[in-house]
C-alpha cells in the first residue's frame, strides 16, 4: 500500500478497490460509490448524506414552543391524511410493543398489516392509525381482541 501512496494514488481509493476485489464475488450487494468528506466545524459528515440529528439542543423550536405534536394532539388527530386514529386499551405496563399491535389488528380484523399507520405507545393505552376503510372493521371485530392474556378494548381516539 505504502508504494501505491507514493505513486500518488490516495488511500481512500486503494482500500476501495481493495475492497472491490475481495467482494467480487458477491453479485448481491455494490460497494456504495465514495463521497467526499467534508469538514462541518468539528464534526466530519459525508457529502450528499443528509443530517439525521440535530446538532445544537433546543433545535427544532420555534418562538420557544416545540413543532412536534402535544401529547393532546397525538391523543386525537392523526395527522396522515387518510387514517383514523383509534385507542387500544392496553400499554407500555402491560409489555404491549408495535408487531403486537399490527398482528392483534391484521388478524382479528382481517386486514393487511402493511395498511396499518404509526403507533404511538403510552403507559397505559396505545394509539393506532387505521386507515379510514377499514375503520369499521376493526370497530366490529372489537370484545374479540387479545394481546397475550389480555383482553384489549378499541374505540375512537
Amino acid at each position: 500500500m505504502a508504494r501505491l501512496v507514493e505513486e500518488g494514488h490516495y488511500p481512500l481509493e486503494i482500500a476501495a478497490a481493495a475492497l472491490k476485489l475481495a467482494r467480487a464475488d458477491e453479485k448481491q450487494r455494490q460497494v456504495a460509490s465514495l463521497s467526499e468528506v467534508q469538514d462541518t466545524g468539528g464534526a466530519l459528515s459525508l457529502s450528499k448524506r443528509p443530517r439525521r440529528y440535530p446538532q445544537k439542543a433546543g433545535a427544532g423550536e420555534r418562538d420557544g414552543k416545540s413543532q412536534r405534536f402535544s401529547d393532546r394532539d397525538r391523543e386525537t388527530v392523526s395527522h396522515e391524511p387518510g387514517m383514523v386514529r383509534l385507542s387500544l386499551s392496553l400499554g407500555r405496563l402491560h409489555g404491549i410493543r408495535p408487531n403486537d399491535v399490527v398482528g392483534t389488528i391484521a388478524f382479528h380484523a382481517d386486514i393487511p398489516g402493511h395498511t396499518i399507520g404509526k403507533i404511538f405507545i403510552q403507559d397505559k393505552f396505545t394509539l393506532v392509525d387505521v386507515p379510514e376503510k377499514f375503520v369499521s372493521q376493526v370497530l366490529a371485530k372489537n370484545g374479540n381482541y387479545r394481546i397475550r392474556q389480555y383482553p384489549v378494548s378499541v374505540k375512537p381516539a
